[in-house]
């Protein structure tokens, strides 16, 4: 959860979810998930920072990294995201349904 919970690695999660359109590197058209230089332009964020974000989400398991030569593909791991929209929606309502009245 708190992985999700700043804000740029939402927006990162965002990003990846979307169809990713022209990026940089040796990615085949269809093939789902953006490089850092990708992700650096459309957050226009620094590469130090969004590679630190993209690392916390990957120790969190919610994205991982595949490999191309220098080049690096960054995915959603969408079986483990599912695990966590799970785990929320299991949370059941976090507001009572009626008011609730002090003894």
């Amino acid at each position: 959860m708190r992985a999700i919970a700043e804000p740029l690695r939402f927006r990162i999660l965002e990003l990846l979810a979307e169809s990713p359109g022209p990026r940089t590197g040796p990615f085949d058209a269809g093939e789902p998930g953006l490089c850092l230089s990708d992700l650096e332009t459309r957050m226009g964020r620094p590469h130090a920072l969004v590679s630190h974000h993209v690392r916390v989400l990957h120790d969190a398991g919610l994205v991982r990294r595949i490999r191309r030569g220098r080049w690096a593909l960054i995915q959603l791991d969408l079986g483990r995201l599912a695990d966590l929209g799970r785990n929320i929606a299991g949370f059941g309502p976090l507001m009572p349904s009626a008011p609730v009245q002090a003894a």
